[in-house]
Formats: structure tokens, sequence, C-alpha cells
């Protein structure tokens, strides 16, 4: 699909879609003699309700959400107005749980995944009404299963849902492959191919990186985690214990080291990979795939797609994938005229309409099933070829969802053995750091090696 393709919808296409056009009904008497008298029902009046809403800050969704969106869902519902504020991302928690204590949160916020159970335990959250939403009909079994809180309780509630699942892959560049004689086609399926065929369009001059067949450049820990699950590693084996020093995941970041100085195909100190590629000096390049909604805005006259990881097989799994959970209500307000604006809104933005929209921006494979079977989110898009491939099911690994100190201390480990850091020293220090938090973190998302072992049937949802 091309650039032009995947802008947003116009007004009168989304209207096209979305329908809501109303009918009348006419009454006619059952005889030519009878007058019927026709009684029109006094209208319900709703009681006008001014709502906040919070959006994760990045400019299209911005854009998208405040010129197209929220004026579609007022014309729909009148009695509603929505004034919208977008914040970055790492400010969203700290805000929400200040605004909270001070009485007045938005009343519907996007949020970090990370964040769902400790805003769940200190009660800003609100659960959502029964019936308005069927997760297992609209988003299947392993949401179902993996949302309601407390997990595994029958009586345990949905406080909110992914927007859908990010994961990353290969991007590569139209007009380099073809200079080269190749087509994504030629793109190899195994790492010992794909690093030779990746090498003929590499060019250094002297210390001086000029081109590379495969960028990664500060996206090593990409590289890192992709071969490390290709190979049945793990992080942690569940929320309490950490695998980090299995052989396996030493090895992977040894093969992350060995793509800098044994292959050559990326320089310690060259540009940030993205750069590479947007600049037109890499063939391939590596990225989650929130890139897909920037390049899209940013570059749109840029002829690239994307495929999934290349494995030591050429088969899946290809690489990890995580949620990207979506709208929480939040609303203080204690009368139903309110609250029921708040889920109108919410049900609004975590709905086909809105998040046919939201996932090309954001780069995520939509959690509604419906939307999945869409062109745009199929292979057969050559821009989300490796998003819809990486999630079909028993393609990809989630360990579940871990704490952002976690994570910190991972990423430190990755920096600290390219500055040259023996890997055996990096892991350990940072297997020491894990143990000494993970006993006091309440990670009720994080499953582990333990939980997918435990759960074959999740690599099949």
């Amino acid at each position: 699909m091309s650039a032009e393709k995947r802008q947003q919808l116009t007004r009168r296409e989304f209207l096209k879609i979305a329908g809501g056009v109303t009918g009348s009904v006419l009454l006619a008497g059952c005889a030519p003699t009878v007058v019927e008298k026709v009684v029109t029902p006094t209208p319900v009046t709703k009681k006008l309700a001014a709502l906040k809403l919070w959006i994760t800050d990045r400019s299209t969704i911005n854009d998208m959400t405040k010129n197209f969106m929220m004026p579609d869902f007022m014309g729909r519902n009148p009695h509603i107005k929505v004034a919208c504020e977008f914040m970055p991302e790492q400010d969203l928690m700290t805000k929400l749980n200040t605004t909270a204590a001070a009485g007045n949160p938005p009343d519907v916020a996007s949020i970090d995944e990370q964040g769902l159970h400790i805003l769940v335990a200190s009660g800003i959250l609100r659960p959502m009404p029964q019936g308005l939403l069927d997760v297992e009909k609209e988003m299947g079994a392993r949401i179902a299963a993996w949302y309601k809180l407390p997990v595994g309780d029958p009586n345990g509630k949905y406080y909110a849902v992914p927007n859908g699942t990010m994961t990353s892959g290969i991007y590569y560049n139209e007009d380099i492959l073809k200079k080269y004689g190749y087509t994504w086609k030629d793109i190899p399926k195994k790492w010992d191919d794909f690093i030779k065929w990746a090498q003929t369009m590499t060019v250094w001059k002297g210390d001086e990186l000029v081109q590379t067949g495969f960028a990664f450049n500060k996206q090593g820990y990409a590289v890192q985690q992709t071969v490390m699950y290709q190979r049945g590693g793990f992080y942690f084996k569940n929320s309490k214990e950490t695998l980090i020093r299995d052989p396996v995941v030493l090895d992977s970041y040894q093969f992350m080291v060995d793509m800098y100085d044994k292959h050559k195909l990326d320089s310690r100190n060259s540009l940030l990979c993205r750069d590479m590629f947007h600049q037109g000096k890499a063939a391939t390049a590596c990225s989650w795939t929130w890139w897909n909604g920037f390049l899209v805005q940013m570059y749109p006259t840029l002829k690239w797609g994307t495929v999934p990881w290349p494995s030591f097989t050429g088969a899946p799994p290809y690489t990890r994938a995580d949620d990207d959970v979506s709208f929480v209500v939040a609303t203080p307000a204690t009368e139903t005229d309110r609250l029921d604006a708040a889920w109108t809104l919410w049900r609004f933005v975590v709905g086909p309409d809105y998040q046919r929209q939201y996932c090309v921006l954001r780069g995520v494979h939509p959690a509604f099933i419906t939307l999945r079977s869409e062109d745009r989110f199929s292979e057969a898009d050559p821009q989300w070829r490796a998003i819809a491939m990486t999630m079909a099911p028993g393609n990809f690994i989630s360990e579940g969802i871990w704490a952002n100190e976690l994570n910190t201390m991972i990423l430190t480990s990755h920096d600290k053995v390219l500055a040259g850091t023996p890997i055996k020293d990096a892991v350990e220090e940072t297997a020491k750091r894990m143990e000494q938090v993970m006993p006091s973190l309440n990670q009720v998302l994080l499953w582990g090696k333990d939980g997918l072992m435990a759960h074959p049937e999740w690599k099949k949802m």
C-alpha cells in the first residue's frame, strides 16, 4: 500500500465506513377508514457532560484525534464535549497520580502498559461496566485471560484492554535494494545468509561507515532480544525470578557484539540506525514498529517495506511482541450522567473506528479481530508485512509486561557491554540488581518462561 493510501481516511470516507445513518419508522393504519393516532415519544434529554481526554503525545495521533475523531465523536454525541490534552508518555503516570490525589484526574486517559497494575492497585481506575465490551469475542481468548484482574479470578474485572500489540522487524529501502539488483523477496530468512547478504551492500571508508546493508546501531538490544528468544532464552523465569544468567542469554549478547566487531555491519560511532535509513545510507534497518506511523508522516516519498526478522532456521518464532495497553476511565465523578458519558467516550476510543486510525499511526497489530482481517493490517500490505506475519499465532514470544525499573537495568547492561565490560560481568551485575527488586514488585502481567510453558494454548491465540 502506498504512503498516500496510508494517510488517515477523509471525513467522507470515514463516515461511509462508520455508518451512523438514522432512519424513521413509518406507521400506517390497518384499514383506510380508521385514523390511527401516532404518539411521538418524548425524546430523552441527556445531561451535558464536559470531559477531559488525555492522549500520549505523538503528532500524528494528536492531529487525528483532535481534528478528526473527536469532532466525529461529538457529532454523534452532542451532549458530550471533549477537551483533549496531549502529554509525553513518560509523564502520564505521574500526572495521573497527582491529579487523582487532588481530585481532578482526566475522565479518560491513555496509559503505558507498565503502569496498569499500579493504577489498579491505587484505586484510581474505574472497572469496565458489565456488557460494555465482549473482550473474548472481539479480542480473543489471550487478551480476555490476561487483562481480567486479578489474573485468573473468574470474578475479576477489566480496567483496560490493549489497542494492539507492538513488535519489531526489518525495514527495507526499495531503491537501495534495486541498485544492487535485489527486491524484498531476496532478503534472506536465515541469519547466516542475511549477514553475508547485508555485507554486499556495506561500504566502509577507513573507519567511517558510509553505507550498510543492515543498520542497528543504538538499537542493538533489539538484535540481542530477538536472538535470545529465537534460541529459547528468556529474561525472566516468573514475576519474581530472573533467567538473565542463562548461557543462551549470554550468547545473544555476544551475537550483538559480533554484528559490530566481527561482521562489521554497523559502527558504535555511526548514526542511530533509523537516521541511517532516513538518509538513504542503509538498505535495511531494525526498529520497533511504532516507526511505521513516523515514516508515513515524515518521509512520504521514501519507498520502504518490512519483513520479519531472520532466524536461525528461517522459521518462527521471529521476535518479542508486547501489548500496547490503551485507555482507562479515571473520572472522579459519582453522578450517573457523567460516568455514562465517560464510558461512552472510552468505548469510542476503544472501538474499531478510532482504532482503525490509531493502530496504523502507532504501529500496533489491532486487538480487534475484525480489524486484523482488513487489507491494511495484513501481510498483503508491504509496510505492514512484518507486523502481520510476526503476530500470527505461534510466531512471537511474550514474557508479559515487566516493570520499567527492570527494563532500564537490561538496557544498561547492553550499554556496558558495548562500552567494553565483559558480558558475564555486565549481566551478573544486572542479575543481582534484579534479584534485589523483583520480590517487591507487583508484576501481575509478567509471566516469564514459567507462565508460557504452563499455558501452551497462548501460542495459538
